[in-house]
């Protein structure tokens, strides 16, 4: 049998098109990571390293997810800390 010819074409401005359409998706990229990057630079600021040891008292948050809570088992108004707990 013989092989078909590669009529693979694309129209110049089609091909420009999809150039432009890249670039502009580099640049909102590269425009959302420097904002993203920018925001956690202000929060870090407010936040502080804290280490624990084994055996250390700490307060529990619990959140809506559903690994922190049975089915049924969470109530908006309940108290939302436990603890200490080890």
């Amino acid at each position: 049998m013989m092989a078909l010819p590669d009529k693979t074409r694309t129209h110049c401005k089609a091909a420009e098109f999809a150039n432009t359409l890249q670039e502009v998706h580099q640049m909102v990229r590269a425009n959302l990571e420097a904002a993203a990057g920018k925001y956690k630079k202000t929060v870090d600021k407010k936040r502080r390293h804290v280490e624990f040891n084994v055996g250390d008292f700490v307060w529990v948050f619990l959140t809506k997810d559903k690994d922190c809570f049975s089915v049924g088992g969470y109530n908006k108004l309940s108290a939302r800390k436990i603890g200490p707990w080890k």
